[in-house]
């Protein structure tokens, strides 16, 4: 959207059973829009499998805020692969989870993460912001990114290859 302001009781975006190849961001905002969800931002459930060269998130200016949730939940027997950068923020975006991880996996579903976790990039000033007191015993520290493992999630089963490209325009 473009300095639109939505605000929803749910989540972003589920994606169950299905098999999806993205050539384009799943969620792009511009222009000073906002989004706040009140649950997981992106949602892969029941054996999902998303293909994608990334960015899946775009924030170009705007802000996408989560109220309890991770920025991408991956459960159920899902598969993310993402061959670029899984969050792209431009030009001053903002990408907050105010009670939630930034990655949360489940059980014995799969991430692959090429690119990195976010990829700060325009004029700077970008922000990442993650309050949450989820990462005690519960998260480990793969490629430089606490990812929140439950339901017998191993650490193997998560690859991402850089936690933050372009870091001196963002924090």
């Amino acid at each position: 959207g473009s300095g639109a302001t939505i605000t929803t009781t749910k989540g972003g975006m589920t994606i169950d059973t299905a098999l999806v190849e993205a050539s384009a961001p799943l969620l792009s905002l511009k222009s000073s829009s906002s989004l706040t969800t009140a649950l997981d931002a992106i949602d892969l459930a029941q054996k999902a499998k998303l293909t994608s060269i990334g960015p899946l998130v775009r924030l170009d200016a705007s802000t996408l805020s989560i109220t309890t949730g991770a920025a991408a939940l991956v459960q159920g027997g899902s598969f993310l692969k993402v061959t670029g950068d899984l969050f792209a923020l431009n030009n001053a975006a903002t990408l907050k989870m105010l009670n939630g991880p930034a990655l949360s996996v489940k059980g014995n579903s799969v991430v692959n993460i090429s690119g990195a976790f976010v990829n700060f990039g325009g004029s700077g000033s970008n922000l990442v912001s993650i309050t949450n007191t989820l990462c005690s015993p519960s998260c480990a520290s793969i490629g430089g990114v606490n990812v929140f493992l439950t339901d017998g999630a191993s650490s193997s089963n998560v690859s991402i290859t850089n936690a933050v490209k372009n870091a001196t325009l963002g924090t």
